[in-house]
């Protein structure tokens, strides 16, 4: 009789435990199973690629570091070309003048020493004699960040791209008639006022 009612016991033990284990399992463990696999399965049909970070894989859309590495990119250019700043002035035509001012925008040229860029002196006397146009001198703050010192000859093969691919935002030309700042885009040009007639 005792052998019975101990195997009866054991018995019971292990409906009752199977039971347990069976609900866990039905309940928790294989929704949370089925959601992993199902993650998974999306990810890869977006396209999504697994990034590993210390042994961790971690689910990153590549279209998002790009756009950070973009944004980030920019504002570092942005912030290294504005913290170094000077007050030059520019020549040009009457008509030009008008439209600079108008919009607050200066569009480089399509040649120079220093390449298709905007030239600037450092003096309004110094102006009359470099200009290719003459009339009127604007006043210009210009973010020249981290200039590039070429030859007095200049160097024509300069360009926005590849002056930025060296991590330089504006070019110094330091010739004998007057030392010329030459920058390539036109955000670059924080403010220009028109300086009035001597």
């Amino acid at each position: 009789m005792s052998v019975f009612v101990t195997l009866l016991a054991i018995a019971l033990n292990l409906v009752f435990w199977g039971g347990l284990v069976f609900c866990l399992w039905k309940c928790c463990l294989k929704p949370l199973v089925r959601c992993y696999e199902d993650n998974k399965a999306q990810s890869q049909s977006v396209g999504q690629q697994p990034r590993q970070i210390s042994n961790i894989q971690v689910e990153v859309p590549p279209c998002l570091c790009e756009v950070v590495h973009v944004e980030h990119e920019e504002l570092t250019r942005t912030e290294r070309a504005q913290a170094n700043t000077k007050i030059l002035f520019h020549q040009t035509s009457e008509e030009s003048a008008g439209r600079i001012l108008a919009d607050q925008r200066m569009l480089r040229g399509q040649d120079g020493l220093a390449g298709g860029g905007i030239y600037f002196a450092l003096t309004r006397e110094a102006t009359n004699h470099k200009a290719q146009s003459h009339g009127v001198v604007l006043r210009c703050k210009v973010a020249l960040g981290n200039v590039l010192e070429v030859s007095p000859e200049g160097d024509s093969s300069i360009t926005f791209t590849n002056l930025q691919q060296h991590g330089h935002d504006s070019v110094l030309i330091p010739r004998g008639g007057g030392t010329e700042y030459v920058i390539y885009n036109w955000d670059q040009v924080l403010s220009i006022e028109r300086l009035s007639e001597e």
